[in-house]
């Protein structure tokens, strides 16, 4: 679950 996680650290960077 690793990939997930990392998806959401950079969408959470990309979406501010």
């Amino acid at each position: 679950m690793a990939t997930v996680e990392k998806e959401s650290h950079k969408a959470r960077r990309s979406n501010r």
